[in-house]
């Protein structure tokens, strides 16, 4: 992560920190750091190591315990101020993340509550000579599969083990396929994240009503190669990319279709040969 780039992010972070009592304005997310807050909370997710809304979340849960705790409010009121729809719904969040009630941290002083920290992002030295990167240019690309309406921070293998066997009962269908193509997307239609997994096809190609057809525009991307377990694999290749490669190179995440290509391994049907494709752009656009 180059200075600017810690710089834009730690803004960020403090705005987040001083408006735990609103919803977070989209516009100044962009404003602080160019990038969209989709874009944002998906970099937030890979260099952090959880998802945005669970950040921001520990970190209401945390201040109420506190405000609670120095007796400041009530239940009621505290529930409101952070952005809960009832005191009832409160409460449960509250006991799932600090074990206790919220009454309890009232009534007894010595009642533990857990204390989720404000993070900040600072630079570290990273040096990977394992990983092969690439720059390329894909032309426009038609990608015909199964879809699911889930977010990065939701996908699971299990999940993603059930999609392919999914994808097998087309196997006839899509005879002589070597590569299969894992993609995170936003659906214009809706804003929310689907992952698609399939294979690569013409423009013209007729497909089953059942699959999802998504077409790609041009884009460059950044391209990694991976060997070993998921998704420990491909979460620590995102964050090199995006933490230490793409800066370096004045490059950053574009926010458009990223891409897992697989390979099945042939010793172990848990291991895959893949290639991580990150859509990228100059850093000053």
């Amino acid at each position: 992560m180059t200075v600017n780039m810690l710089k834009k992010f730690n803004l960020a972070m403090d705005y987040i920190e001083n408006n735990l009592c609103q919803n977070v304005d989209e516009e100044e997310i962009y404003n602080i750091t160019t990038y969209s807050y989709s874009v944002f909370a998906r970099v937030f997710s890979v260099l952090a190591g959880l998802p945005l809304g669970e950040y921001i979340r520990n970190r209401r849960l945390s201040k109420a315990a506190i405000e609670l705790k120095n007796k400041k409010t009530s239940v009621i009121d505290i529930s409101g101020k952070y952005g809960y729809s009832s005191p009832e719904s409160f409460s449960y969040a509250f006991k799932k993340f600090h074990g206790v009630k919220p009454i309890d941290v009232i009534k007894k002083n010595e009642t533990e509550i857990k204390i989720f920290p404000p993070m900040k992002f600072k630079i570290t030295v990273n040096v990977s000579s394992d990983y092969i990167i690439k720059l390329k240019r894909m032309n426009r690309m038609n990608v015909v599969g199964v879809t699911r309406i889930i977010s990065p921070e939701e996908m699971k293998q299990n999940i993603w083990e059930d999609m392919l066997n999914e994808l097998r009962l087309y196997d006839s269908v899509f005879i002589n396929k070597e590569k299969i193509y894992g993609m995170f997307y936003i659906d214009e239609y809706d804003n929310r994240f689907r992952y698609t997994l399939g294979y690569l096809v013409e423009e013209n190609t007729e497909t089953c009503s059942e699959l999802t057809k998504v077409a790609v525009k041009n884009n460059d991307y950044a391209i990694i190669e991976i060997r070993g377990e998921t998704p420990n694999g491909i979460h620590e290749a995102w964050k090199y990319l995006v933490g230490v490669f793409l800066p370096e190179e004045s490059l950053k995440y574009s926010g458009d279709v990223d891409f897992e290509v697989f390979y099945l391994s042939r010793d172990s049907d848990k291991k895959y040969d893949i290639e991580l494709w990150i859509p990228v752009k100059p850093a000053y656009e």
